[in-house]
């Protein structure tokens, strides 16, 4: 009787394990996975979102969440006018960013300012995005920004993707893209983290010097072997 007793114990403890294991690896399968997909200004992350996008990975663009952010009739519309004054807000009363941005590319300190109003909004409306698009179904995601890292949110992602060119050539994009001057290029290089900094973050890194073509090979193989890890 007791060698029965013992058995039915270990098997109900086994059992209970087992449950337990299979609950976790479903939390695990269910939860979704994200990569957190960063670069200097220029660098061509663009080019990299739009890969994974055709993959079938949802991507998440934090410029675009900060454009929104400070829309009129937000609660940091009225905070970035407190910040920087009247005088950053255009004609159509909208915050005119080319007017907002040589103020805060030239000064680390008024950076700050903005960055302590944008980014936690910007983070809690991706999180926001990614929890509802979880609930449809949706595993794998990507979040773009390029103030990733200095905004701390690598801890919030499960890989860090880094896009990256030298500065030359993030420089002569910035220039034809955005119709600057070299000074005022170099200003918003200068005001975002170093490639050498952001390498010890990244898990990932894809060299977009050469052809757009390759970016997005490089892309697609780093993507598949991704999905199949936390597949």
């Amino acid at each position: 009787k007791m060698a029965t007793h013992r058995i039915l114990m270990v098997g109900s403890v086994a059992l209970v394990t087992g449950c337990l294991l299979y609950h976790r690896y479903r939390q695990y399968r269910n939860k979704p996975v994200v990569i957190g997909l960063t670069g200097g200004v220029a660098a061509g992350k663009s080019t990299v979102c739009k890969t994974l996008e055709g993959l079938g990975c949802y991507v998440i663009d934090c410029d675009k969440i900060g454009h929104g952010i400070y829309a009129k009739g937000k609660p940091a519309f009225d905070e970035v006018v407190r910040a920087f004054g009247a005088g950053v807000v255009g004609e159509d009363g909208e915050i005119n960013r080319r007017a907002l941005a040589p103020i805060v590319f030239g000064s680390k300190d008024e950076m700050k300012k903005l960055t302590d109003i944008t980014w936690p909004a910007i983070l809690a409306a991706a999180k926001a995005e990614i929890k509802q698009k979880a609930q449809e179904g949706q595993r794998f995601f990507c979040v773009e920004a390029a103030i990733l890292i200095e905004a701390g949110w690598e801890k919030t992602v499960d890989q860090v993707w880094v896009v990256e060119v030298p500065a030359s050539v993030s420089r002569e994009r910035l220039m034809q893209r955005n119709k600057l001057s070299e000074e005022e290029a170099q200003k918003r290089i200068n005001s975002q983290m170093t490639v050498e900094e952001r390498r010890k973050y990244a898990h990932i890194i894809i060299d977009n010097q050469r052809s757009e073509a390759h970016t997005a090979t490089t892309a697609t193989q780093e993507y598949l072997k991704f999905t199949e890890h936390y597949a």
